[in-house]
């Protein structure tokens, strides 16, 4: 009897082993959160900013997750920072005509804001995609080339007027195709640009939970494949002042009017009670944090609620450097993420390896177990570095 029960017990470790085996080896998921013109002393996990924000889902990241100190930019502006995240090349390799038109003219490159992906480019969603990913997309563009936009003939222009209103939904499409042509699955709650250049001032506001509503529906849709989301913030970019963000007409969005706010977030009514008594300063800085990290809260959620957060890998990455923007300086390059999952990496709590912006591709692709050997990036993945390699 004694040898029967060793052997079942035997048996049933063996058989719980594969389990966490098999586990481990499927694909990951990939949440890619990346935030607009956060400075250094928005963040706690920074010397700069240790303690001046309440950002308890941010901090969990870094306090479990490896925060990457020697993470630096390619270009320390939006639009080219965004086409390295999205294509792993440097800017200057993009072949929409307003790029190669000032190459030409000027007889150099020059990266600005004019590096665009086209449909025909080779993206990170659309390489994901090809493996067996979902993917996914919220939030702001500001760099896939988007065809079909009409100007408003009035700035000043009601959003209740149904030709404006119709307007805003015909730009927001034309950039929901764009961004299907380039690898996304889903794409939802789009801002083409900041949301001070949609056209009517009226709708010129931030809109956190609108963003996180979109992306927070990719995440509970049925999945039988892993998934990829884009996830892309407006703030804590201008408008940063209450009217125009945490405290504006929460019904506002880059479509107009919605019927009745959304809930997929904390009310914004609470969060001056919450800094209040987490005993912070209640300003625009610290609320337009607090209403980000709900953002990123909500998708933690999510996740545990689906079940998908065991498996589920999260880059964490503001767009560039804030203290020198538009610069090579240290200030507009030098630039720390975090990638997060649960249990951590091997590399510890912090890496001082030194990464840029065109490595998170081939990296999130390396995570993805996708071969990409007949592909040339100007990256290179920093995976090795995560689990533990010199």
């Amino acid at each position: 009897m004694r040898s029967i029960m060793k052997r079942s017990l035997t048996l049933l470790a063996l058989a719980g082993l594969s389990l966490f085996m098999q586990a481990h080896a499927e694909r990951p998921n990939i949440i890619f959160f990346i935030a607009d013109d956060m400075l250094p002393n928005h963040f706690n996990c920074l010397q700069e900013g240790k303690d001046k924000y309440l950002t308890p889902n941010l901090d969990r990241l870094a306090r479990e997750g490896t925060l990457m100190l020697q993470q630096h930019v390619v270009s320390p502006v939006c639009t080219p920072s965004r086409y390295n995240v999205l294509t792993g090349n440097f800017g200057s390799r993009a072949q929409n005509h307003y790029f190669t038109q000032n190459t030409k003219k000027n007889g150099q490159s020059i990266v600005e804001f004019n590096t665009h992906i086209l449909s025909t480019d080779r993206t990170l969603p659309a390489l994901l995609k090809a493996a067996g990913y979902t993917t996914g997309m919220a939030g702001k563009d500001h760099v896939v080339e988007v065809s079909g936009l009409k100007r408003f003939k009035n700035f000043k222009g009601s959003a209740h007027d149904p030709a404006n209103k119709a307007q805003l939904k015909a730009n927001h499409e034309h950039t929901r195709q764009a961004m299907l042509e380039i690898g996304f699955d889903f794409a939802d709650s789009l801002y083409h640009n900041n949301p001070s250049f949609l056209g009517l001032y009226e709708v010129a506001v931030q809109n956190m939970d609108w963003i996180t509503d979109a992306g927070v529906r990719f995440l509970r849709q049925p999945h039988t494949d892993p998934f990829f989301l884009y996830f892309a913030t407006t703030v804590p970019h201008g408008p940063t002042q209450a009217k125009r963000s945490w405290k504006a007409d929460p019904r506002l969005t880059a479509i107009g009017y919605l019927d009745k706010p959304l809930t997929v977030q904390p009310s914004r009514d609470t969060i001056p009670k919450r800094l209040r008594a987490a005993g912070l300063p209640i300003n625009d800085n610290t609320a337009n944090l607090l209403w980000l990290d709900d953002a990123l809260g909500a998708l933690l959620d999510t996740l545990e609620a689906t079940g998908e957060i065991d498996n589920t890998v999260i880059f964490f990455f503001n767009d560039h450097g804030q203290l020198a923007k538009g610069t090579v300086y240290q200030g507009g390059v030098h630039n720390p993420s975090i990638v997060w999952r649960k249990g951590g990496f091997p590399a510890g709590a912090t890496s001082q390896a030194l990464v840029s912006n065109v490595d998170f591709a081939p990296t999130i692709l390396d995570l993805a177990q996708v071969d990409y050997s007949q592909h040339e990036f100007d990256g290179q993945s920093f995976l090795p570095y995560l689990e533990g390699e010199t």
